[in-house]
């Protein structure tokens, strides 16, 4: 009998060992499990945040490029109107230098005046502009600006 109690005893004792073991290992697999899990997920936060400090970095680039095109637009229209402004300058002093020496030299420097070349900054072509059209081009890009600017729009081709 108490051999059978001893071996009872040694029985429920390996099946407690191996029970306990089993528990500690699948516990201990589970923990691992954790640990990698959340150190995965943390480094896939980071990668994620990552991500987007690059992405948003890219889109400041890409837009500081669209704004730097535009500005360069502008500056080029700008010049544009003043190197027109010029001329148109240009002509009227013409006009009355040709009043003082005479009414024939003040038609042909009219004349002259009156059809310029200027090289457009976005075509390497020349194109010739007349006064006329000079007056036209000023108006839209006036009343262009008056819209951006939000400026109540006139029609300045019905005002002439």
């Amino acid at each position: 009998m108490k051999k059978l109690r001893n071996d009872l005893y040694d029985d429920l004792r390996d099946e407690l060992e191996d029970e306990l073991r089993d528990t500690f290992v699948s516990d201990l697999i589970e923990n691992v499990k954790t640990d990698i899990l959340e150190d995965i997920r943390d480094e896939m936060k980071e990668q994620l945040v990552n991500l987007e400090e690059e992405m948003k970095e890219k889109l400041r680039e890409e837009l500081k490029v669209d704004l730097t095109s535009e500005v360069e637009e502008e500056v080029t229209n700008e010049l544009i109107a003043r190197f027109k402004l010029d001329i148109t300058q240009l002509k009227s002093r013409i006009s009355k230098l040709g009043r003082k020496e005479g009414v024939g030299k003040a038609s042909e420097a009219s004349e002259e005046a009156s059809i310029v070349t200027v090289k457009s900054p976005t075509s390497p072509k020349k194109r010739v502009v007349s006064e006329e059209k000079e007056k036209d081009i000023e108006g839209e890009r006036t009343q262009q600006k008056k819209e951006r600017e939000g400026s109540p729009v006139v029609d300045w081709r019905n005002t002439l």
